[in-house]
Parts: structure tokens; sequence; C-alpha cells
């Protein structure tokens, strides 16, 4: 037979009908919804891998509670299995200043160490695992992998070096001229005796 419209080089060939199925996917209330899957009957379904700040995402599952390969026979809805994810806590503990709240979150995550200055005359080094004294402090960040306390590091400020210098009192012809040692740039006293008198010497601060 011939079809209105065809000419002599017109092929026709059969056309195969089949059934599509449809697999909808219920989020259990976490991560973001999945759009439904339409596919040919008896052909898989490539699964979409959800995710979610606060779960892990364990796989697809049928309402029986079977896990749910991708091959679609039959329109169906699958259901994902979530499991709370662990938390850890990151403590914090400083002889000076004041130590940082701790932080729980999520095992793995990344946490950031804060910098906390300076306090008076202490610098802030930086943090060591509490019990690990001795090795070397460090800032920045830090990924949360089990229950901890860090300890905080400080420098104390250096000690000056104290310079001593001689300070001579001529009492110019009237008893004995006397040397006394003190630290440099401080004032000295000194005491002695005339004529039944007791009197106080006051020496101005040395030039630096």
């Amino acid at each position: 037979s011939s079809i209105e419209g065809s000419n002599a080089d017109t092929v026709f060939i059969s056309a195969a009908l089949y059934k599509t199925v449809t697999v909808t996917f219920d989020m259990k209330g976490h991560g973001t919804q999945i759009d439904p899957i339409t596919v040919k009957k008896g052909t898989s379904v490539t699964l979409p891998q959800p995710t979610d700040l606060e779960y892990d995402f364990g796989g697809w599952f049928t309402e029986d509670g079977a896990g749910f390969t991708g091959l679609a026979d039959a329109s169906m809805t699958v259901y994902a299995k979530w499991t709370e994810k662990e938390k850890v806590t990151v403590s914090f503990e400083s002889e000076f200043g004041t130590a940082p709240e701790a932080k729980t979150v999520n095992k793995g995550e990344i946490v950031e160490l804060p910098n906390l200055g300076t306090d008076g005359d202490y610098t802030f080094v930086g943090w060591i695992m509490k019990g690990s004294e001795g090795t070397d402090p460090f800032i920045g960040e830090y990924t949360a992998k089990e229950n901890i306390t860090f300890t905080a590091v400080w420098e104390a400020p250096s000690t000056p070096t104290i310079e001593m210098v001689d300070v001579t009192f001529d009492v110019n012809g009237h008893g004995d001229s006397a040397t006394k040692q003190t630290e440099r740039g401080k004032p000295i006293t000194l005491i002695e005796k005339c004529c039944g008198w007791a009197y106080t010497v006051i020496a101005l601060p040395v030039a630096v």
C-alpha cells in the first residue's frame, strides 16, 4: 500500500511500542527534593546521590525495606535512608585571657582555631593538643576527627638586661667621699652624718 505524500524512495520500518515506568524519590525530610525519573520498563535508573548537612545518605530502599539497585520493572516509590552525622567537640583552655567557647561540629568538619592576640605583656603563640607539651604550637584550620581539647601557648615578655652603674659622691672636703652602685637610670639615696645631723642626698637619674 502507499501513503499519501510519500515518494518512491521512502522506506518504512516497523516501530516497536514499549511501556515506561516512573521512579519517585521520597527524601524522608532530608536533602533537596529530587524529581521523578521515567524510563523504559525493565531498564536501570541512574540513582541520584543526595546530600544533607546534618545526615549521611545510606542508599535507596523500596517500601518493604529492600535495597533498590536501580532496575525498574514497575512504577514505584523508593525511600532515602539517612543516618545522623556523628558529632565531636573541640574545647579550648588558656592560662591567660579568655578561652574561646567549645565548638561542637560534625565529625570531619574543619574548625578554625582562633588567634587570641595579646593579654597584657603576654603574646599568644598558638595551640597545642592538651597533654602534648613540647610540641610546636599552631594556628589555622583543624579537621575535627574526635573530641579534643587545645591548650593555648603564650610567650612571656623578655626580661630586660639590668645595667648597674657606680655613683660617686664628692663631699667637697668634708668627710669621706662615698660610692654606691645603682641600676642605670634609677635614683639613689645616700645618708651621711655631719655635725650631729643626718641628711639625705637624692641623685637624679643617670642619663641613658
